[in-house]
Order: structure tokens, then sequence, then C-alpha cells
């Protein structure tokens, strides 16, 4: 397989672009095709690799170098080996006034799967994975002289699928990634079905605020009466009957005061106290409610994913939350796009805090001319990618709103938008992008 794989990418010329995409993950851009190189241990794989989100950003040595040795270069040869699953691609880069000759040298070989940076001495210039020597008796260091594998003696049959290398390639790809595809899906929508019950359990405990109002409303008319009435009040007196407002008798439990003046005011205060409450769970009511809202559509989007890349979107992992988001990961929802973070509120709460903390210089985005959560990309005063935006404001269609159809998504710096109340806002200098939302 390896040798038919050899074979095609010898028919190349250039390699224009060597990134790496996650943390197991190699794309390499040919003149004449893109491919992965799937680096997981004991499970490696190389394909053709179709149109993929980057959702991290890496800058580790060995991808700086990556980039330095093979972006743009001119592709000299490419093998395998024959005692092994080894296969090198050796280019050569002009940088400045010199040439270099580099191999790249993807070691497919189970636990020891690795990618090896070599320059024309066949030294270690960097490695996806360095090995010391009190770890194997063929260590990968920078600087040293590559030594080769012991060769093993492979057992593999005559290749007898016609299709092309890059069609087989691919079916089994599709094939993986449909096996974790379900494994992930379960996973993340067992979690999310946790999380929602857990929204709606806090959601049916809340009191009831049309209760305390309706409390609030007893104990202030209790003190209305109370006061209307002082002169008939008996210091140390625990229980009065009167009549109230409307000509009824009615008895009154008193507290102990030090003074029969202050019991109006007594009433008064609870009253006010109970106004809070029901007001505070009036809010606290909405954004629960908009907290489930947002996880019944994150787990619409979660079903209706297609791919281990678009729910590694879905789902960065957690430690590439930002400190100061971490008190406010309830209420805002933090994704990484083409290695940019990209902030949406979860509830209003949240929609409020994104508006409060962003700067003048980042992105801001909303769906036009209807509800939606707020969307905010930290900028650094520097230019995105269209296409960056175009999966930003996709996401934003996806966790606002349930209905499939076309919507128009608003954007914007964050100079240009004016806080009403609440999330409500004004904007201008605006621009829009068409989203489509599938069944």
């Amino acid at each position: 397989m390896l040798e038919r794989l050899a074979a095609r990418w010898q028919e190349f010329k250039m390699v224009r672009l060597a990134v790496r995409l996650d943390d197991h993950l190699l794309r390499l851009d040919f003149d004449g095709g893109s491919y992965g190189v799937d680096l997981t241990r004991g499970n490696a794989l190389i394909y053709p690799l179709e149109e993929r989100i980057t959702t991290k950003r890496y800058r580790a040595p060995f991808d700086q170098m990556l980039a330095k040795r093979l972006t743009k270069a001119r592709i000299l040869n490419v093998s395998c080996d024959p005692h092994d699953r080894i296969l090198r691609v050796t280019v050569e880069s002009q940088q400045g006034y010199k040439a270099h000759t580099t191999t790249l040298q993807l070691e497919l070989t189970g636990r020891h799967t690795n990618a090896i940076l070599l320059d024309e001495s066949n030294r270690v210039l960097e490695a996806w994975r360095h090995i010391s020597a009190d770890v194997s008796s063929r260590p990968v260091r920078i600087g040293m002289v590559l030594q080769p594998l012991t060769p093993r003696l492979l057992h593999e049959s005559p290749p007898t699928d016609e299709r092309s290398i890059d069609e087989i390639l691919r079916d089994e790809q599709r094939r993986r990634d449909a096996l974790l595809l379900e494994r992930l899906k379960a996973s993340h929508c067992a979690q999310l079905t946790k999380r929602l019950e857990t929204i709606e359990r806090e959601y049916q405990a809340l009191p009831q605020s049309d209760a305390l109002f309706a409390q609030a409303d007893k104990l202030s008319t209790i003190g209305q009466l109370l006061l209307a009435n002082l002169h008939l009040l008996k210091p140390y007196q625990r229980r009065v009957e009167l009549e109230d407002f409307d000509g009824k008798r009615v008895t009154i439990d008193l507290p102990e005061l030090p003074s029969i003046t202050q019991l109006p005011e007594w009433f008064f205060h609870r009253a006010r106290k109970l106004r809070q409450k029901a007001k505070g769970v009036h809010l606290e009511e909405a954004n629960l409610k908009g907290l489930a809202d947002f996880t019944r559509r994150l787990l619409a989007a979660t079903r209706n994913a297609s791919s281990p890349g678009e729910l590694a979107l879905l789902f960065p992992a957690r430690e590439t939350t930002p400190k100061e988001l971490q008190p406010h990961v309830g209420e805002v929802a933090h994704f990484l796009i083409e290695g940019e973070r990209v902030l949406i509120g979860r509830n209003e709460r949240g929609n409020a805090y994104l508006l409060k903390t962003a700067r003048a210089g980042d992105l801001w985005m909303h769906l036009k001319d209807r509800p939606s959560a707020h969307l905010i990309i930290p900028t650094n005063k520097k230019s995105l990618p269209k296409s960056l935006l175009y999966e930003a404001a996709k996401l934003l269609v996806s966790l606002s709103v349930d209905q499939a159809g076309s919507y128009l998504v608003d954007y914007t710096h964050r100079r240009y938008v004016r806080p009403q109340e609440g999330a409500q806002v004004l904007y201008t200098h605006h621009k829009t992008l068409k989203i489509t939302k599938g069944r």
C-alpha cells in the first residue's frame, strides 16, 4: 500500500503547505492534492484530505521547522522502506540564497509512530515525538544521526483492489471516521442530556415569582393597615384584630419589637425583600431558559455533526478555555476556529458579559433583525480570513435558531455596537453574511 502511495506522491512536483491540524494529524498540500497524515499510535493512516477546519494553531519547534523546510518546497524523491511502514519525502527549499535539502520521514510503525525531519546528513532537525536513549535503543534527538529501525519481515498480501490508492485510503478513513463519530456523538450527547436535565431541575426548583409578588403585596397591605391604626396598638401586643380597608375583620400576628412604631416598617421591609427576590427569580428563570435553549441547540448540532472535525469545533479541549472565562463558563461558550477564540453567550447574562468585556477592536456578530446569541472574536486588531467569519457565523446560526432555512448574520467591530437595556444593542458600520442551515 505504501509503495502505491509513494508512487502517487512522486507524481507531484511541490509541497505547497505542511501544517499540523490537531494533536495527531498533519496536513500536506501538494500541487495536485491534499493529504492527512494521522499519527495516532497504533492506528496511523495517510488519506486524501477533504476540507477540514483547524481548531488550534500550533507553534511548537516541530511545527515551525516543518513549515520552514517543507512549505513551498520542490519534491526531489518519495520512497518507502520495503522492510517497514516508513515513507520518506525528500524536498528542496530555498531560503534566501541557499537551498536546503530536507527529508520528512513518516514512521507509521504502531506504537512507535513518528514524523521526523532530517537534513542532508540524516541528522535529526526536529521530530513529532522525541525519544531518549533510556527509553529506546534507537533514540530520536535533535542533532543526532538517525539510526535505521531494525528490519521487520512484513507479511502483506499482494494488492487486489483495482481502485486508485486515493479511493482506497479515502474509504478507509471514512470508515474510521464513521466509527469515531458515533462513539463521540454518544459520549457528548449523554453529557449534554445530563446537563439539560440539571438545568430543568433547577428551573423547576425555583420559587414561583407570582406567589412571591402576592405575598409581598399582602405584607405591604398589613404594614399600611398597621400604620393607619397605630394609635390602637398596645406595647408588647402579640396579636391584633383590625378592620381592613374593605371593612373586613382581620387578625394579625405581630413580631416582638422594642417599639410599636417599628411594626409598619418591619412589614414594609419584608415586602421589599420579597419583591426583590421575585424579580431575581424572574431573571433566573430567563437565564435558565436561555441556557436550556442553548443546550438543546448544541445537542441538535452534535447529533447532526457529519465528521469528528465538526465535533472538535463544538467541543474544544477543556484546557483551551481562557483563565478569565472559567468563572463564566456556564454563561459563555468557548470555541476555536482556525486557531482563533470564538465566544458565544449561552443566555442573556452571558451576552451582556461579552458586550461589557469585549474590546473596541474585537469582532461582534448577531443574527439580523431577530433574537440570537451574541458572538465575539477577540481580534487584537488583526484582520480575519473570510473562511473564519463564515464558520463563526454558521456556528452562531446553529446555536441560535432551531428551524432550517436561510439567515442573515451581521458583523462589525465592538466599537460600533451600543448596548441598550439587557443585551439589546444598536449597531452601525456592519457587513452581512448569508448562512443556510440545513434540515
